[in-house]
């Protein structure tokens, strides 16, 4: 696992794709004039920033998001919260409209100049949402079906040589293979 990637990321990454960036890289394959005789198909630059912007959206635990393509080849990425709507729309030029909306009212709306700036954006709207201690919960909460065992070693090669022990070899190969 890389610095700069959360569990969720990691376990998305693991089990074959988040839904959403599988979609975004979808519209590669749209046809020319895809929706009713109109429709750009997204450019490379614009479906790489889509999938970036998903990728950092669950990073920071924002976990439910969705894609949809725009007929003038602009990836919209939409972000759900609790009662809240992030909307994100990727335009080809690399600007971003950006909306807030709160159960289905607009609160606010502004244009985004860099893909840099929008997760910056991201990341004051999420302090501004959340109690600290509700990004700490989602982010160290493992879901799914691996068991995880209390592990109070102190160092690496111990905790390694615990989980060989367990048989959880196939766990092992995957939660060290980023220190290799």
């Amino acid at each position: 696992m890389l610095a700069n990637e959360s569990i969720w990321y990691y376990f998305f990454k693991e089990s074959k794709g988040n839904p959403t960036e599988l979609k975004i890289e979808g519209f590669r394959e749209l046809a020319s004039r895809w929706h009713y005789g109109e429709g750009k198909i997204p450019d490379n630059r614009t479906l790489e920033n889509a999938v970036e912007l998903n990728r950092f959206a669950i990073n920071q635990g924002l976990l439910d998001t969705e894609a949809f393509p725009g007929i003038e080849g602009e990836v919209m990425l939409a972000i759900y919260y609790d009662d809240y709507d992030f909307e994100f729309t990727i335009m080809p030029s690399g600007i971003i409209d950006f909306y807030l909306e709160q159960d289905g009212n607009e609160i606010s709306h502004e244009k985004i100049s860099s893909l840099e700036n929008a997760k910056q954006k991201l990341l004051q709207i999420r302090k501004e949402l959340w109690k600290s201690s509700d990004y700490f919960t989602s982010s160290t909460t493992v879901r799914g079906e691996i068991d995880l065992k209390v592990s109070h070693l102190t160092t690496l090669e111990k905790s390694q040589a615990f989980l060989l022990s367990a048989g959880s070899v196939y766990l092992t190969e995957k939660l060290f293979a980023a220190t290799i």
